[in-house]
């Protein structure tokens, strides 16, 4: 019983696509902190949105088994 290509299309898409994530942020630091500092213009200015967002990136997180410490450091440095 050998797994196919085709059982294991979903894992190997996101791991590609979590890879590709990485090594962005790796070698563009600073994109990765103009849009955090974006986002937290965006936090001040759109309160309530943020907290519908910040429940569905805390549920994306918990769904896709990603640790979710740091978003939660994330969104305690954003709201404070």
């Amino acid at each position: 019983m050998g797994y196919s290509c085709i059982k294991l299309l979903p894992q190997i898409v996101f791991f590609s696509i979590l890879c590709g994530i990485l090594v962005v942020c790796l070698l563009d630091y600073k994109l990765v902190i103009s849009l955090f500092a974006k986002f937290t213009e965006w936090v001040k200015v759109h309160p309530y949105q943020s907290i519908g967002y910040s429940v569905l990136l805390l549920t994306g997180s918990v769904v896709l088994t990603i640790p979710i410490s740091y978003s939660i450091v994330m969104l305690g440095y954003t709201y404070t």
